[in-house]
C-alpha cells in the first residue's frame, strides 16, 4: 500500500508518527489529572504547556502529511481517507489541550470520592489511545512490531475492532463519575460542577476520536 509525494513509502508510517503525538498527550492527561486530584497547580501548569507544544508538533506532522500525498486519481489510497484519520488523530491531541487548559484557568476542585474515578477515566482512555498505536505501528512495519506478512492484517483487524469496546467501557466510566459527582453536589459549587463534567466529557472524547480513526485504519486495509 503506497502513496506518492514526498513519504515515498507505505501511508502508514506518517499517520503513526503523528498518531504518536496523541499517545504522549494521553500520557501527559494521565498525570495531569493525578496532580489536579492532588491540587498541585506548578505541576499542572507544567504538563499543561508540554500538552500545548505536543499539540503543536502533531500539528505541524499533519500539515506534512497534508503537503505530501499525492493528489493523483491513481494513488493506492484516497487522500480524503488518510486526511480523515490525521483529523481524528488531531482531535485527540486538541482535546487534551483543551481540558488541560480548563483545569489550570480555574481552581476547580474534586469532591472526596470522585478522584479515583476521574483517575480511572484518564487511564482507560490512555490504553485506548495506546491500543490504537500498536495497531498502527504494526501497519507502518515498525521493527519489532511484529507485522510482516499480509495474513497479519487479519489479526490487526480483530485488534482495531477491540477499540470499540474499550472507548464503551470510557463511557461507562463517564457514567459512574457523573453519578458519583451528582450524589456529592453539595460539596461543591454548580460552576464547578459543569466544568467537571465538562473535563470528563473531553477526556472521554479523546477515545471516541482514538475509535474513529481505528475505523479509518480498518477502511484503508481492506482498500
Amino acid at each position: 500500500m503506497k502513496i506518492g509525494g514526498r513519504f515515498g513509502s507505505t501511508v502508514f508510517e506518517p499517520l503513526y508518527e503523528h498518531l504518536c503525538k496523541s499517545n504522549y498527550c494521553s500520557n501527559l492527561i494521565c498525570k495531569i489529572v493525578d496532580a489536579f486530584a492532588k491540587g498541585h497547580k506548578e505541576k499542572m501548569q507544567k504538563l499543561c504547556d508540554e500538552i500545548c507544544e505536543t499539540e503543536s508538533q502533531a500539528d505541524q506532522i499533519k500539515l506534512s502529511i497534508r503537503t505530501g500525498l499525492t493528489k493523483s486519481i491513481f494513488a493506492a489510497v484516497k487522500r480524503n481517507d488518510v486526511l480523515q484519520i490525521v483529523r481524528n488523530q488531531d482531535k485527540i491531541c486538541g482535546r487534551a489541550e483543551d481540558v488541560s487548559k480548563l483545569m489550570v484557568i480555574r481552581n476547580t476542585k474534586l469532591p472526596d470520592g470522585c478522584s479515583d474515578i476521574f483517575k480511572m477515566l484518564a487511564d482507560k482512555v490512555d490504553k485506548t489511545i495506546h491500543s490504537l498505536l500498536i495497531c498502527c505501528s504494526q501497519l507502518a512495519m515498525i521493527p519489532g512490531s511484529g507485522y510482516n506478512t499480509e495474513a497479519d492484517a487479519d489479526v490487526i483487524l480483530v485488534e482495531l475492532d477491540k477499540i470499540h469496546d474499550k472507548e464503551e467501557e470510557t463511557d461507562n466510566i463517564v457514567q459512574e463519575f457523573t453519578k458519583e459527582l451528582l450524589a456529592r453536589e453539595n460539596e461543591s459549587d454548580p460552576l464547578s460542577i459543569i466544568l467537571l463534567l465538562e473535563m470528563a466529557r473531553l477526556i472521554s472524547g479523546m477515545a471516541d476520536e482514538a475509535e474513529n480513526a481505528a475505523e479509518g485504519y480498518t477502511s484503508l486495509i481492506r482498500h
